[in-house]
Formats: structure tokens, C-alpha cells, sequence
């Protein structure tokens, strides 16, 4: 493999057989002519929804029709910085004054509607204040009537008792209407629900007149907070299912289910509710393909052949030519499997290169492994990140001066990233009691698996379907010397090539730190006196603790609270904490960290984290916005 490493970015390069979709959905937006559309694009994490979405734009911008114009939207970019109903709307009106600006007609026309756009906001923010009601509630009763006087005398002549019934809101109004009082003429500031009608009125008027059909791409729902992508999803009905509209919504539904619940939360909701919210807005549905065995062998070879590329071993031409035959095989991989033959037949001559034939097998060989474990699942991103962490290992070994095993490293970090963890401590235990660094057991079973007899689990934690396909892959590992592997993976906490022994006192004190209910004061000074190394030790012995999957508070409490006193043992604790499965974060990890003024630089890191629990995430953000 080269230095390239591959980007987790959104594409329009077709690896996955997503095309077929992308002409179905764009087709859909082509044929509705003037007619509303609404297509929600959905999927879970990490599966490729943002690059369908950039197919879909990119089949109708191909199609030559230059009526269609696109917005792109990510309510995630204005989650803390701008209420994001308003920032959509105000994306909107901006696209509009700058298409219309060499026709001032059109110019002042959409002029107009910005500062509609403006009342809106203005509304929004001095609502709260007259009538004491959270953001975002309808204006009605005295307090809108207030309001809409307020802003017809910024406009116009004054009301007569405004100032007594808002002193508040007419201080904020001062400030506020400067921008659109000369705009609007007294007779046209109407209630709300006018001002809101208007709005879609201008709206659908510009784009008539513009004679373009606006597309607007919304992306990144489900990175939200509730309270965001409700305000989006809001936004985005207010100017939904106008004519000459399309709106393409990128997100997860499982999270936006969660976000409508927890949006109206004190509410009894069904399910069916839920849906029904959903629904409403979404008229065309469209599931993001799951990849099976064919397409992830592709995906791999094509992943693969971008590395190839990169080191020139092969030219741009040949490249092309392998992409075009993958992908049309692709097109009928529902009636025909995408096997290691056909990945021979894409390469040609080619395919007897040493490089490339490796790459043919192991695409061929880790596919049905990938689809299987439910730690990868055929997740487009997580197999990106697989390869991504193979490089990393090999850039390890270069600086280091190891002659590394491309295939044998392949072959065992897979065995690291998706098996179980008390298999992968067995195999460790196994390797630290071995004098070569060799496993005999796993010898004995590629023995016996090459005389055809049937597979044998040399433990209960390797009784698993993964580990026995795994054992079956190519290169057999059993006569090879892994601590060079090994010793690969010690930038991450799970494996380290060996755990010298501790003191009877070491001991001891591991034990009662082990079975402590929680981190004790007491042992500080009993961690200090036993020394750097002992306690270095312990750090060690504990992480082998988390190692078995106990990932809950009091576990990493310890850890960090050893690493309080061992100044040298933080690098590795952060680390620890940079690989807490998200959805095992709970906020009590969060108060933890929090108190620790070199450990609390990871809040950040979790704060981005997709799957996070709600009550985590708000702990995060509270602890985040307490430091700064």
C-alpha cells in the first residue's frame, strides 16, 4: 500500500451501485415539471447518504436542463451559532437576491421578500420577551397584537399605547427594524399568519418568474440536536410542496423519530404518530442500498485500485478502464456475484501483478467477512477506516524499520477489529505464554481445516462463526512470529505485547482497586508509594479490565484517577477515552472526565460523535460550555 489515505468525504464516484438510485430519484424531480416534490434519502450512519444525494444532483445538473437551481443546507454547520429554521429561510432569500440581480424588477421583488424574511426573525426574537413564551410558539392574543403594532409604528405612525403594553419589546424594536422599516410600507405589515402566507406567495411568485425549479439539499439531520432538526424540518415545511420545488432530505429516520420524541417530550406519541409527522413531509422515500457480498468486493478492489493509482502501478487509463467494467457488473450484481474470477477478468494482463493479484484476494476473501460482522456490517465508512488503519500500521513498521507482511497484517488486524474481545485476549494470553511468538493452536486448526476436518474452537470465546471463516482466509498465521504484528497495535490501548508480572504489594492493590465499588482518595498515596513502574503496571492490568468490555464510569474513573497521579500515563488514558464505543458514553463518563482538567480535552472529540444518548450529549455540551 502507498501513502494515500482515503478521505471520509462525500463522492460522486460510484463504488457502490448507488447510480441506478440516483437516476430513479432524479428522474422523479424531472418528471414532477412544476409540481412539489419532497424526497427523503435515508440510512444509517456511515452507509453513503450524502453521496447519493451528490449523485442525484449531479444525474439532473448532466441532464443539460438549466432550470434547475441548487441549494445546498447543513443544519449541523449552524447548531449552536444561528437558529437554524432562520438560517435555512435566510439561504433562501439570499439565493434569491443574487439570481435576480440583473433584473431589477425581479431585484425588489425578491428584496421584498427578505425583509419578510427579516419580520420573521424579528418576531422569533421579541416574542419571548413580551409574552414570556419559549421561541418558536405562534403569535396570538394580546401579546401579537402588541407585536404587529410594534412593528407597524417602526413603520409607520405609532399606535398610541404600545410603549406601555412592550416597554421591552419596543427597546429590542429600535434596534432591530432599522433595516426594514424603510421597506415595507404601514399597509402591508399584516398578522402573522398574513406575513407567513405572503412569504410562500413571493416565494412561489420568484420562482415563477425566475422560471426555475429550485432544489434544496438538506444534509446532516441526524447530527443534530432534537431541538435543530426540528427547527429545520419547520423551516423547511414553510416553504414546502410550492410549486417549482424540490427538497432532498439526507438523514437517518431512526434519528429523527428519536428527535421528534424528544422534541415533544411530556407528550404521549405512538409510533404511528411519529411516522405520521414524518410522512407529511416526505413524499418519495428512499432507503440508501445495503451492500452485500458483490458490492463490497468492489468497493474493496476499487478502494484498492485508487492505491494503485496513487503509486503509479498503474496509469490513469488502465484505472478507468477497471472502474467502467466493475461498475457495470455492478448494474446486475443483483443476478449475477461479483466473484475473485470477475475481479481477474476487470484487471486482464494485469491481474498477475504481484500487487494487484494480492489486492484481487483479499478482496475477495475478507467481502463475505465484512458482511458478516456486526462490527462492520458492509458499513461503507468503517471498511474505509479498516484499510485507513492498515496504512496506519504499515507507516508504523516504516518508521520503525520493520519488514511488515502486507497480507499477514491484513489478515490479523481484521481478526482485531471485529472479533470478539475475549477471543482477541485469549489469542494475546496465548502469544504471551508462547517462547516464538508463535500460536500453536491456531496451527493446529489451519492443520486440520487444510485436511478437511471440521473446525474445532480451542476455547468457548472462539466458539463464532467470524473466527471460523477467519481461520479459513489466506496467509495462515500459525507458523508465523506475530509480535511484530503485535506490537503494531500498541498505539491502541487494546494490545500490548506483554504484562510484567506485579509485586505481591502491586497485587494487592490491583485487586482492591478492581473490586472497589468506585475510585477511592485512599488510593492515591497507596498508588504513589508503590512507584512509576509498579503503578505503570496497574494502569496496564486495569486497562485489561476495560479490554473485556467493561466500559462503564466507574472503570474509566479508575483509570483516570491512576493517571491523575502518573502524569506519564495520560497519553494513554486519552486514547482509552477516544475509543469508548459511543453508544456506551453515559453522562456519568462525561462528570468524570469533566473534573479532570488534562482529561476534559476529550468532551470535544465525544461531542461529535454519532449514536451519542441524548443525556450524555447535554452533559457534554454543559461541561464544554462551563470550561470554556
Amino acid at each position: 500500500m502507498g501513502e494515500l489515505m482515503w478521505h471520509d468525504i462525500e463522492t460522486t464516484e460510484d463504488f457502490l451501485n448507488f447510480g441506478v438510485v440516483a437516476k430513479t430519484a432524479a428522474t422523479f424531480i424531472k418528471e414532477s415539471g412544476e409540481n412539489p416534490i419532497s424526497i427523503g434519502v435515508s440510512g444509517n450512519w456511515g452507509v453513503g447518504k450524502t453521496s447519493l444525494v451528490r449523485m442525484i444532483r449531479l444525474e439532473i445538473e448532466n441532464s443539460g436542463d438549466r432550470s434547475y437551481c441548487f441549494i445546498d443546507f447543513n443544519a449541523w454547520l449552524y447548531q449552536g451559532y444561528d437558529d437554524a429554521r432562520m438560517a435555512l429561510l435566510q439561504i433562501v432569500a439570499d439565493f434569491l437576491l443574487e439570481k435576480t440581480k440583473e433584473n431589477q424588477t425581479l431585484f425588489q421583488k425578491a428584496k421584498a421578500f427578505c425583509r419578510r424574511i427579516n419580520l420573521l426573525r424579528i418576531f422569533r426574537s421579541v416574542v419571548p420577551a413580551v409574552a414570556g413564551c419559549a421561541s418558536g410558539y405562534a403569535l396570538s392574543g394580546n401579546a401579537g397584537g402588541a407585536i404587529m403594532g410594534a412593528i407597524n409604528g417602526a413603520v409607520g405612525t405609532p399606535p398610541g399605547d404600545i410603549a406601555q403594553q412592550a416597554t421591552q419589546a419596543t427597546e429590542k424594536l429600535v434596534d432591530l427594524y432599522d433595516g426594514v422599516k424603510n421597506g415595507i410600507s404601514p399597509e402591508h405589515v399584516a398578522s402573522l399568519p398574513q406575513e407567513i402566507q405572503k412569504i410562500r406567495d413571493e416565494f412561489e411568485s420568484l420562482l415563477h418568474d425566475l422560471k426555475i425549479k429550485l432544489v434544496v439539499i438538506v444534509d446532516d439531520l441526524d447530527r443534530c440536536l432534537p431541538d435543530t432538526a426540528i427547527s429545520t424540518l419547520e423551516a423547511m415545511r414553510l416553504l414546502l410542496f410550492m410549486k417549482n420545488t424540490a427538497f432532498i432530505i439526507a438523514a437517518d429516520e431512526n434519528m429523527i423519530r428519536k428527535a421528534v420524541s424528544a422534541h415533544f417530550e411530556g407528550t404521549v406519541l405512538s409510533n404511528e404518530l411519529i411516522t405520521n409527522y414524518f410522512d407529511k413531509l416526505i413524499q418519495v422515500p428512499i432507503s440508501v442500498p445495503c451492500l452485500g457480498i458483490s458490492e463490497i468486493r468492489a468497493y474493496l478492489m476499487m478502494l484498492l485500485a485508487q492505491d494503485y493509482l496513487s503509486q503509479e502501478i498503474i496509469t490513469p487509463d488502465e484505472y478507468k478502464s477497471v472502474k467502467s467494467h466493475i461498475e457495470e457488473k455492478l448494474k446486475s450484481s443483483w443476478n449475477t456475484a461479483i466473484t475473485g474470477k470477475e475481479l481477474e477478468v476487470a484487471w486482464g494482463d494485469k491481474s498477475q501483478q504481484a500487487e494487484i493479484a494480492m489486492g484481487i484476494r483479499i478482496a475477495d476473501e475478507l467481502a463475505p467477512l465484512l458482511a458478516a460482522s456486526d462490527k462492520i456490517l458492509g458499513n461503507p465508512r468503517l471498511i474505509k477506516r479498516f484499510l485507513n488503519e492498515i496504512k496506519i500500521r504499515q507507516a508504523i513498521a516504516r518508521t520503525q524499520g520493520m519488514n511488515i507482511n502486507w497480507a499477514q497484517l491484513v489478515k490479523l488486524q481484521l481478526f482485531l477489529r471485529c472479533a470478539p474481545s475475549k477471543a482477541i485476549d485469549f489469542m494475546q494470553q496465548q502469544l504471551l505464554d508462547s517462547n516464538d511468538g508463535k500460536l500453536a493452536f491456531l496451527k493446529n486448526i489451519e492443520t486440520e481445516l487444510t485436511n478437511n476436518f471440521t473446525y474445532k474452537a480451542p476455547d468457548t470465546c472462539w466458539e463464532d462463526s467470524f473466527i471460523e471463516k477467519w481461520t479459513m482466509l489466506q496467509p495462515s498465521l500459525g507458523d508465523v512470529d506475530l509480535r511484530p504484528l503485535f506490537h503494531l497495535r500498541k498505539d491502541s490501548i487494546g494490545i500490548t505485547v506483554s504484562y510484567s508480572p506485579l509485586s505481591s504489594d502491586a497485587q494487592a492493590l490491583f485487586e482492591e482497586i478492581r473490586l472497589a465499588q468506585k475510585w477511592d482518595r485512599s488510593f492515591v498515596d497507596k498508588v504513589k508509594n508503590l512507584g512509576k513502574e509498579e503503578s505503570s503496571r496497574i494502569f496496564t492490568y486495569l486497562l485489561r479490565e476495560i479490554e473485556k468490555g467493561a466500559w462503564d464510569a466507574n472503570s474509566i474513573n479508575k483509570i483516570i484517577g491512576v493517571a491523575d497521579i502518573c502524569v506519564e500515563l495520560r497519553g494513554k488514558a486519552l486514547l482509552l477515552l477516544e475509543q469508548i464505543p459511543p453508544a456506551k458514553i453515559t453522562a456519568g463518563h462525561a462528570s468524570i472526565v469533566s473534573r479532570h482538567n488534562w482529561a476534559n480535552v476529550i468532551l470535544a472529540k465525544w461531542k461529535d460523535f454519532s449514536g451519542l444518548k441524548d443525556t450524555a450529549l447535554k452533559t457534554i455540551e454543559q461541561n464544554l460550555k462551563t470550561r470554556d
